[in-house]
């Protein structure tokens, strides 16, 4: 069963994160890691607005397991960095809204940040 990692990501110290970007990069792909969704537009509907989001599909949970905690590990030797909150899940389903309500429209304070 494959595994994926959630991961919201407040950055600190954008010169010291991007060092961290490129080790994190080639870890995911070692151990069979696929991007789903990495940076792009994101919509906060409740909580503290998180401008960087990551969902990584892995061949198995143990897998997504290991690579979170070396993201961790790696970002804890980097210092103050950056603050992730990091879920690994063992399933991901997409859910769609229910035929009889209309999708609304994004509101005007949808926040785009460029990709990385």
């Amino acid at each position: 069963m494959n595994g994926y990692c959630m991961v919201q990501i407040t950055v600190h110290n954008a010169d010291e994160y991007a060092k961290y970007a490129k080790l994190a990069g080639p870890a995911v792909e070692k151990f069979g890691g696929e991007f789903l969704a990495r940076a792009g537009k994101c919509l906060t509907k409740e909580g503290p607005v998180q401008l960087r989001n990551v969902i990584i599909k892995f061949p198995d949970f143990d897998s997504a397991v290991l690579v979170a905690d070396f993201g961790l590990f790696v970002l804890g030797l980097a210092g103050f960095v950056a603050t992730l909150r990091l879920s690994v899940l063992t399933r991901f389903v997409r859910l769609a809204p229910p035929r009889n309500i209309k999708t609304p429209t994004p509101a005007a304070d949808t926040t785009t940040v460029p990709p990385t």
